[in-house]
């Protein structure tokens, strides 16, 4: 994983822009339950990995058993599929 964050040690204060009320709703994991996916969305630098990555251990924790693919696999593939 390329961030070491963990929902727990993610620094909301200093991205105020971020919900870490939101954030810990999804650490419930049951989106994952529902078959929904999410999407972080910004600018370089403003957390996305590593809200990902906190989000990806806390699903492997609980014994979540999919890996989950990079988004940018996804983007190329929804494009060949929309030609």
């Amino acid at each position: 994983m390329p961030e070491q964050w963990t929902i727990e040690s993610f620094p909301f204060k200093r991205q105020p822009g971020i919900s870490a009320r939101q954030i810990r709703g999804f650490a419930s994991l049951d989106f994952v339950a529902r078959a929904e996916n999410l999407v972080f969305i910004g600018g370089t630098g403003v957390g996305k990995t590593g809200l990902a990555t906190g989000l990806l251990l806390k699903a492997l924790q609980n014994g979540t058993p999919r890996a989950l693919p990079q988004s940018a696999g996804l983007v190329r593939r929804d494009v060949r599929l929309a030609r």
